[in-house]
């Protein structure tokens, strides 16, 4: 047996090169088996890991009290919007939360970003929708922190009513006059006169009042209202009131802005008329020129009685 084997190795020694070379490469393919088959097993283990952990990820994360709950930034309770932007904090340990909308999760993977988070929300129709998070830790394995407290949010994107009921007097002698009426409920009226606007409130029942400043002559407000999520409307008509003025006895309306109402203080006819040095000189002259008449009367009426 051996020395078959000795001619067998000298045969291959006398031999080919090409002879040579198959023997090598015959050597050198189970060495590349071997490799190819460890790369393959390997393959297939971070195959079977990588699967367990996105099975692992998806499954909903367990509830741990003690994760930090996130604090959602306060929204108005009404608004004309048509999307949401949801802010909020949280420890700067945690890097994901989630957000849920009416209990729903809409987003379970958003970034936070040195403990802050901004998240959009589109909004599909009007009504109220309530807005929660909650922090997410762990990998594959996940854990989820208690939802933070419900802030609802109210979407409103109709007009308030254009009707509107006025009670107040069409002219006054006063500097104001005071109007109450009634609107949509919680809704804010605007009288605006020019660049100036006068704001009312109505209350549940939709009742409001407002004091109006006046000038002399005609006044005239435009008439908008408002409702809480921002809408506003136009209203058909408008608020007219004239402040009228007096005589300074009373005796009837005059128009000239110099003079001082019928019925108004008396300190502004005692201005008027101190106000007007010539008349005052011309009838303090008449004054004593009258009393001056009255002591000569009086000193010949009693000579030629004597």
């Amino acid at each position: 047996m051996g020395s078959k084997k000795n001619k067998r190795v000298n045969e291959i020694n006398n031999g080919s090169m090409e002879e040579k070379l198959v023997v090598q490469v015959e050597e050198r393919s189970i060495w590349s088996v071997f490799a190819g088959m460890v790369t393959i097993f390997l393959g297939i283990m971070l195959v079977v890991v990588g699967v367990v952990a996105i099975l692992l990820y998806r499954v909903e994360p367990k509830l741990d009290k003690s994760v930090d709950v996130p604090e959602l930034t306060q929204l108005p309770s009404d608004t004309s919007a048509r999307a949401l932007t949801i802010r909020g904090s949280v420890d700067k340990s945690i890097k994901r939360v989630a957000i849920y909308v009416n209990d729903k999760l809409v987003e379970e993977n958003l970034w936070v970003d040195n403990g802050n988070f901004k998240y959009e929300y589109s909004l599909d129709k009007e009504g109220q929708y309530r807005l929660q998070a909650a922090s997410i830790t762990g990998f594959p394995v996940r854990k989820r922190s208690e939802k933070s407290p419900i802030m609802a949010v109210n979407a409103d994107w109709t007009a308030p009513s254009k009707n509107i009921v006025l009670n107040y007097d069409k002219e006054v002698d006063t500097n104001s006059v005071k109007v109450s009426g009634q609107i949509e409920p919680m809704s804010t009226v605007v009288f605006s006169n020019g660049s100036t606007n006068y704001v009312g409130k109505s209350d549940k029942d939709g009742k409001f009042s407002v004091t109006l400043p006046l000038t002399v002559g005609n006044n005239s407000f435009a008439i908008e209202i408002r409702d809480a999520a921002g809408n506003s409307v136009k209203a058909d008509t408008t608020l007219a009131a004239k402040r009228i003025t007096g005589s300074i006895n009373g005796g009837g309306a005059v128009d000239s802005p110099d003079l001082p109402e019928a019925s108004g203080p008396l300190e502004d006819a005692m201005a008027v008329l101190m106000g007007n040095k010539l008349m005052s000189t011309l009838g303090l002259i008449a004054l004593v020129v009258l009393l001056i008449n009255s002591a000569l009367v009086a000193v010949k009426i009693r000579r030629y009685s004597i």
